[in-house]
């Protein structure tokens, strides 16, 4: 979805006593991103962030050689990224890719840090739609994403 000038300033938020903010992206694009990765942990190789019990948002990484690895996940309130490796590049071993060495790192941390949290969701703006669709058909079973201005057809 490309990103209209318009769109943009009409977004905007009033200006605060810390300085002036601006939206950079209209809510209902910003959305779209932790929505596309709560994917990489519910069918993805972020996998092991389930373990949490509440949706959560991520990448998994590693770099040529897996000298490194790393996890960047999120849930609507914390942030965490965990990063494996050697300062000098030498190469963790094979196959040592972000979801071995660093998803359990994470899902340890965020483990103590959310407890006695509340679960939170990836909160929809009004402008998005959540509709129940199958992949394969396009008939309504599972949840897809469109923006409310357009959902598909039952």
């Amino acid at each position: 979805m490309e990103l209209k000038e318009e769109d943009a300033k009409e977004e905007r938020p009033e200006n605060h006593a810390l300085g002036k903010k601006e939206w950079v992206l209209p809510p209902r694009d910003a959305f779209l991103m932790p929505r596309l990765l709560q994917g990489v942990v519910e069918y993805g190789a972020g996998q092991r962030a389930k373990a949490l019990g509440r949706p959560v948002a991520g990448k998994t990484g590693a770099s040529s050689g897996f000298a490194d690895a790393w996890f960047i996940g999120y849930t609507p309130s914390l942030l965490t990224a965990v990063r494996v490796g050697f300062d000098d590049k030498t190469s963790l071993g094979e196959d040592e890719t972000g979801a071995r060495a660093a998803l359990p790192i994470w899902v340890s941390f965020m483990r103590q840090a959310l407890r006695n949290k509340p679960v939170e969701d990836f909160k929809a703006p009004d402008e998005i739609a959540l509709v129940k669709a199958s992949i394969e058909s396009g008939q309504t079973a599972s949840d897809e994403v469109f923006a409310a201005a357009a959902p598909p057809k039952e």
